[in-house]
């Protein structure tokens, strides 16, 4: 038990954990590069439909100028949608601020706790302060982890953005 305590507790594990969190998020932006190819392979198929079929029948150009409009409003929804899913930002400084708010919490009350009570051996205090600051590092690790692992990802949004027009 104290072998799984202690690899919970080390830097590496939380390193690891930002880590994965990292290539969690770079799978979630293939997934939405995957989506956005399909969307303009979409459009780029309807437009060229629409297009073949003002030529050929002039007879059904307000059926097809009402699947364009139709997708310039999934066009449109998309866009909308995109800009929502880019608001997401505030996740990571809101989890460091709770995590650091935590580490800096536990660590009161064990400190608190490390004084009141006189009557412990000073082997269990020692143990006590060395829980919280593993606890403490791991938090950080995961914080540090994550952040560095999500570096690039505002150059990927721009370039995305460019794309999107």
């Amino acid at each position: 038990m104290d072998f799984l305590l202690t690899l919970v507790s080390s830097t590496g594990f939380g390193s690891m954990l930002g880590m994965v969190g990292g290539i969690f998020q770079k799978y979630q932006e293939l997934k939405l590069v995957a989506l956005q190819n399909d969307f303009k392979l979409n459009m780029l198929k309807a437009t060229t439909d629409a297009k073949l079929q003002l030529a050929d029948k002039q007879i059904e150009a307000t059926e097809v100028q009402g699947e364009v409009d139709v997708n310039k409003v999934d066009a449109e929804a998309f866009k909308e949608s995109m800009k929502l899913a880019k608001d997401h930002g505030w996740v990571r400084p809101f989890l460091t601020v709770y995590l650091v708010g935590l580490a800096t919490y536990i660590t009161y009350l064990v400190w608190g706790m490390a004084d009141g009570l006189k009557g412990l051996p000073p082997q269990m205090v020692l143990q006590l302060v060395q829980i919280v600051t593993l606890q403490v590092l791991v938090l950080a690790s995961i914080a540090v982890g994550w952040w560095f692992a999500n570096r690039t990802s505002k150059g990927f949004t721009e370039l995305m953005n460019k794309i999107m027009g």
